[in-house]
């Protein structure tokens, strides 16, 4: 016999149909889900998040109507997992709410329940957390539905803010002595550095010696870097008398905003060669120290007291012409002894 099908029977038989294939747990379209896999990035935060939640909530492709499906964020490898546990993460389903460049979105988004700090313990690389791999499952709600769980991978960028200044290492610097009349141009230490916790531009230094008053106890134009980049600190000029600088040294991020951090340095001129070209002869004079502020100030201090160690300088002075000026005291003094020695010697010979 014949088996007529009704018009009604075949509406309900295909719709028993289309809703058994009507999958579920699909991506939407675009650059941040090809391939199947989820791409976000999450803004990192030390102690608290931000005022501007786009940054911390992002919308991962799934736009299941609400209550269709269920959503489980997982370890996606257990032997090598994850430096933040997934349960650090919400996975929450919101209509019409603003996303990272503007305009709306409908469908599931993802947050950290707590803030991310992106910057290990260390200055270096391997105990950052730049990358978090997991695996969201998804699983339809119908109990009718013959479509099994999904395995989606999701990728989340942890991207660092400028949350760290420079330190230098050490925390400050001995006291470095160099001659007197030491050429312009020449490095008296290329041991200067900072390093930063942060990455990319946040992690990159400039070194500078913070500017004085202008007085002549200001020793910051009398040295420099010899590249703003590398710590390789470098006479400026031809320094023509004994006496100790203290330099206050700036190492500022290329961050916005920057962050800055400072430390000391301790220059003391000794006596040296004054018969190099161009360097007078000036020894008989007392030695003054200079002190420049350790912070950005129009404060100096002035001492007029000779320190030991520029006094014991002074009586080691070399002698000699100057190229530029006339013939030290202290070093005709040395040539009448001399000549009168060698009188009183030559006497007893008579």
């Amino acid at each position: 016999m014949r088996t007529l099908i009704s018009f009604g029977q075949l509406l309900l038989v295909l719709s028993v149909f289309l809703k058994q294939t009507n999958a579920v747990c699909e991506l939407s379209t675009g650059a941040n889900f090809q391939g199947g896999t989820i791409r976000v990035s999450i803004e990192e935060a030390d102690t608290a998040f931000g005022p501007d939640i786009t940054r911390y909530r992002k919308f991962i492709g799934l736009t299941d109507p609400q209550g269709s499906v269920t959503l489980t964020i997982v370890h996606k490898d257990l032997v090598v997992p994850a430096a933040v546990d997934p349960s650090e993460f919400i996975l929450e389903y919101l209509t019409d709410v603003q996303v990272a460049g503007g305009g709306t979105q409908t469908g599931f988004f993802i947050r950290p329940v707590s803030p991310i700090d992106r910057d290990g313990n260390t200055f270096s690389t391997f105990d950052d957390i730049n990358i978090l791999e997991y695996t969201i499952e998804c699983k339809s709600t119908d109990p009718k539905s013959v479509q099994g769980t999904n395995f989606i991978p999701i990728r989340i960028n942890i991207v660092d803010i400028n949350d760290n200044a420079p330190q230098f290492l050490p925390a400050s610097y001995p006291e470095v002595q160099i001659l007197m009349c030491t050429p312009a141009g020449t490095t008296i230490i290329d041991a200067v550095s900072a390093n930063d916790k942060d990455e990319g531009l946040n992690r990159e230094i400039v070194y500078g010696i913070v500017p004085g008053d202008g007085s002549p106890a200001d020793g910051s134009t009398k040295f420099s870097f010899s590249s703003i980049h590398v710590g390789h600190l470098k006479v400026n000029q031809a320094l023509l008398e004994m006496a100790t600088y203290i330099l206050n040294i700036s190492a500022t991020d290329k961050g916005t905003p920057e962050r800055v951090s400072y430390t000391t340095m301790t220059v003391t001129i000794i006596a040296g060669d004054v018969t190099s070209a161009g360097c007078g002869c000036d020894t008989t004079q007392p030695s003054t120290t200079h002190l420049i502020a350790t912070q950005p100030s129009t404060t100096q201090q002035i001492s007029t007291q000779p320190s030991t160690t520029q006094q014991i300088a002074t009586e080691q002075a070399t002698c000699g012409p100057p190229s530029n000026s006339a013939l030290c005291t202290n070093c005709r003094s040395l040539n009448l002894y001399a000549v009168v020695s060698l009188l009183f010697i030559f006497s007893l010979y008579l």
